[in-house]
């Protein structure tokens, strides 16, 4: 661990955004080997990993530092309001871009599809559900997250218990969404 705390105090969003990209990739290969008998799709893999790379890890960097700027401390009050501004900005945010994004590298193979269309349609369509799921999941981990760990270990301790948590979202997100119209629906709404 000495190692990766001087590299979090020398290169932090380098060192999160590449440890997101670990942690995402790990937990999308579990999600494949748990729902299917087929191998594991090195290019999915690689797609949801760059997910964690370019965006799941510095929006976490950003999100915490912002988090602990606005509710500093560890009061009962203080994680309370973080686990609230967590589960009710970060995590449909997250969940919404995740779903968007394996949704359009499903569809973007597909000859004749739109694959904008089938990524706003996937993170519409499947958010609601999967923030639920996740509250049950990330609010105890939250609450040990942010009463017990240091802000600059917090992006390790989500990417923790985001490898259980990635293989869920995984295995979700890159279920099939058809797509009725184009952004049919925004017209529900």
């Amino acid at each position: 661990m000495g190692l990766y705390s001087r590299l979090l105090q020398t290169h932090p969003l380098l060192t999160k955004s590449i440890t997101t990209w670990i942690v995402v990739g790990a937990g999308d290969a579990l999600a494949q080997t748990i729902s299917s008998d087929d191998e594991i799709s090195l290019r999915r893999v690689a797609a949801m990993s760059l997910h964690g790379l370019l965006i799941q890890g510095p929006a976490l960097h950003v999100w915490f530092g912002f988090l602990e700027r606005m509710f500093p401390g560890k009061s009962v009050q203080t994680v309370v309001s973080k686990i609230a501004a967590q589960q009710f900005l970060y995590a449909p945010w997250n969940i919404s871009s995740y779903t968007a994004w394996a949704a359009y590298f499903q569809a973007s193979n597909q000859p004749g599809v739109n694959a904008v269309d089938v990524a706003i349609e996937s993170a519409v369509t499947k958010l609601p559900s999967i923030w639920m799921d996740g509250n049950y999941f990330w609010v105890p981990v939250n609450l040990f997250m942010f009463g017990f760990v240091p802000v600059q270990l917090r992006p390790v301790a989500q990417n923790g218990g985001s490898i259980v948590w990635t293989a869920y979202l995984s295995y979700r997100a890159n279920q099939q969404v058809i797509v009725r119209a184009p952004l049919a629906a925004f017209e529900e709404i």
